[in-house]
């Protein structure tokens, strides 16, 4: 709930800021363009399970590493079923939602071109209002399946997960619709 709320903020700030009549220069932050990826928001509600990083090994990390590819240790290692019910959830997310991630997706990849372009901050925030409407609608769905995840894993999945939080994707999680993370 912290990153999707982190993430509403990010975008309500770079919406806040674009009203201003002072000169604009192409400041917008990789915050706020990730505020609207949306495999670091699905990332963010499923904690990145089924896929990496807490079950499945991504790089050469271990057990213990505190950084992003870190994966269970055997213990608590998800269970078929777990990972089956996971798995459901996130593609009925996935199914239900397509055409807003998909479209948000769209307005993510714009606003990054942009910003790589060198366009002005205010086109750049131009192009992220839009996808105000969508993070309105997927806002409460996505704390719907966070829970509905967490509901599936046992206290101590649960207290791992806290205690080795990444905030983003590593690179290659596969996120909504086939949306592939590309975060360093």
């Amino acid at each position: 709930m912290r990153r999707i709320a982190v993430a509403a903020l990010v975008l309500g700030t770079a919406v806040a800021c674009s009203k201003s009549t002072a000169p604009v220069q192409a400041d917008v932050s990789q915050l706020q363009l990730d505020a609207v990826n949306p495999t670091n928001l699905t990332f963010a509600a499923t904690n990145g399970l089924p896929t990496e990083p807490f079950h499945v090994e991504v790089g050469p990390t271990g057990s213990n590493a505190q950084v992003t590819g870190a994966v269970f240790p055997d213990s608590l290692k998800l269970t078929t079923s777990q990972n089956k019910a996971i798995t459901a959830l996130r593609s009925t997310f996935e199914t239900a939602n397509k055409t807003d991630l998909l479209a948000l997706n769209a307005i993510y990849v714009q606003a990054a071109a942009a910003k790589k372009a060198g366009k002005a901050s205010a086109d750049i925030i131009a192009i992220l209002n839009l996808s105000k409407p969508i993070l309105a609608r997927l806002t409460a769905r996505l704390e719907s399946l966070r829970l509905a995840i967490s509901a599936l894993l046992t206290p101590t999945q649960k207290a791992w997960i806290v205690s080795h939080t990444v905030l983003a994707p590593p690179a290659g999680w596969v996120g909504p619709i086939g949306i592939v993370a590309t975060n360093p």
